[in-house]
């Protein structure tokens, strides 16, 4: 009876979240365009080729001619993620209306994806042994005021199934080690591995939790292949179909060279610090959250942390070495989406500890970080002058330096805060339109 209240509630947070994210008209990922296509072809055709778009073959980005068949360049493993809700929602719509209404399922699948993983943050700070209000604080803050709100529900595109299947583990990890029954560590090895389809990234995830079952639970010694050997399966099947769609064992987009940026620590500091990507500036919490997760993988040196905190120095490193850092058009730090889930995951201990009564000063400056954190969040998917900051003038894909300089994106379109700081008015509000005249 308990665990089934614990999942009714989780399953009302999803639910609230979910009417809130569809009613948010923005679309962000013009990467995942071709997304929901794909996800009709499957469910239709029994195939993955976009041969009904070969028109649009070398007007479009995103498409590629491999063998006589047009595919999506990006990889498929959000849209495998989508399948399920998709072919539910075919039994209400007929797939030429979801075609023709592609971008908006493209929010609509994004956003119910992003949804159930925040029912499952809320477990996760449950077994973690927060109390109601503070796993249901975790997952409204996880949903509002983070990246899964300003580019998870936005489209189906990667950072979308790599905070989907990033929390799946990390709920499949606590049950884990709540009961300790191996049968847990069959899907979240095939997990581990199916993220690598989601993103190529996501290998590094994968790489990190393998160290410490190697290192921390050695004691668990054969019964590791029930983590291994599904991963493994899962692979060697991505392996297979490549070999079948593209004839190499691995996707074009996994075998081409990442484009490497000249000034790395240039990089770096525009994905932590700068106003339009940084992930700092957007999610100021997370200052707290890499603290803890720095003292707790410390002082819990045979626990998961460390192996978190490699996660997130790997990616960091990774990512900082991209040319594009910016993320191209996007909102906030995309580019650093999986470090999210474990951000979250390190401010439990954070949460659990927050008190007003005997700690007021620490308690009241993480409601103030978690407030700007969702002020900033909602605004970038409710506000259209939002998305067109990325369109300049200059087009932040030929001015990237102006993650530093310009104002920052989140405050487009807006007037009161600029007042406030005695900002300039954003070019949205410049030029009144004819009506306000």
């Amino acid at each position: 009876m308990r665990a089934r209240n614990e999942w009714i509630l989780a399953s009302s947070i999803a639910i609230g979240l979910f009417l809130i994210y569809v009613s948010a008209p923005l679309y962000y990922g013009s990467d995942a365009d071709y997304a929901v296509p794909q996800i009709v072809t499957i469910l239709q055709d029994g195939n993955q080729n976009l041969d009904e778009y070969s028109h649009l073959l070398g007007k479009q980005y995103q498409l590629q001619k491999i063998d006589g068949h047009i595919y999506d360049y990006f990889p498929f493993g959000t849209v495998y993620l989508a399948l399920v809700p998709a072919s539910i929602l075919t039994l209400i719509y007929d797939s030429n209306y979801i075609s023709l209404h592609r971008f908006e399922f493209s929010i609509i699948l994004a956003s119910i994806l992003m949804a159930i993983a925040c029912a499952f943050i809320y477990r996760i700070g449950r077994l973690n042994a927060l109390n109601r209000s503070g796993a249901t604080l975790l997952a409204l803050y996880a949903g509002l005021g983070t990246s899964i709100l300003s580019t998870g529900t936005r489209a189906l595109w990667q950072q979308t199934g790599c905070l989907f299947v990033a929390f799946l583990c990390l709920w499949l990890f606590e049950k884990w080690k709540a009961s300790r029954r191996s049968a847990w560590l069959i899907p979240l090895g095939a997990l581990l591995g199916f993220g690598f389809l989601v993103r190529p990234t996501m290998l590094l995830f994968a790489l990190c939790f393998g160290l410490y079952f190697l290192i921390s639970e050695r004691r668990i010694g054969w019964r590791i292949l029930y983590l291994a050997l599904p991963g493994l399966m899962i692979l060697a099947m991505f392996v297979i179909q490549s070999l079948v769609l593209f004839q190499s064992w691995l996707p074009p987009y996994y075998l081409a060279k990442m484009p490497a940026s000249h000034e790395p620590l240039s990089g770096l500091m525009a994905l932590f610090f700068s106003p339009s990507r940084g992930l700092f500036f957007w999610h100021p919490i997370f200052l707290v959250s890499s603290a803890a997760l720095l003292f707790l993988a410390w002082n819990q040196r045979e626990g998961i942390y460390p192996y978190l905190a490699l996660f997130v120095s790997l990616q960091i490193a990774v990512l900082s070495r991209f040319m594009i850092y910016w993320g191209g058009h996007s909102l906030g730090p995309r580019l650093l989406a999986e470090i999210i889930p474990v951000m979250l995951y390190a401010s439990i201990p954070v949460i659990r500890k927050i008190s007003f009564t005997a700690t007021p000063i620490r308690a009241s400056a993480i409601v103030f970080a978690l407030a700007l954190g969702f002020m900033m969040h909602t605004r970038a998917v409710f506000v259209p002058a939002v998305a067109y900051w990325n369109l300049g003038p200059p087009d932040i894909n030929d001015a990237p330096e102006r993650v530093w300089y310009d104002s920052p994106a989140v405050l487009e379109g807006d007037r009161n805060i600029r007042a406030l700081l005695k900002l300039s008015p954003s070019p949205a509000e410049s030029h009144p339109t004819k009506e306000s005249k």
